[in-house]
């Protein structure tokens, strides 16, 4: 919806000028974290460790895509990773525990 121009992003932004600037590399790295979170998950069964692995890829992709910008990993890491690990470990503490939580429902009714 975003790359159609709708303004889905922050600041209620939208367009390929948002994925193509300086957060693209994160907001497209959450559709493979995703799949990366889900194949993880269905292989080794280890969801808090799968979770983790997912943020990690979010943001190695977006340091990427950042470093562009901001002239370097260094920079882009003070910038764009640093200030958020502790954010990103919480929001994977809370996806392991809500998934855990759906899994041990669906395991009862099935």
């Amino acid at each position: 919806m975003g790359l159609v121009g709708l303004p889905v992003f922050a600041g209620g932004k939208g367009g390929t000028g948002v994925l193509m600037g300086p957060t693209g590399g994160y907001i497209i790295e959450f559709i493979f974290a995703a799949y990366v979170a889900g194949f993880l998950i269905e292989r080794k069964k280890n969801i808090l460790a799968s979770m983790f692995i997912a943020t990690f890829v979010i943001y190695i992709f977006g340091l990427l895509g950042l470093s562009f910008f901001v002239r370097g990993i260094k920079n882009a890491f003070l910038i764009g990773m640093a200030p958020f690990m502790i954010g990103g470990i919480v929001k994977a503490f809370g996806a392991y525990l809500i998934t855990k939580e759906v899994r041990k429902y669906y395991s009862q009714i099935s």
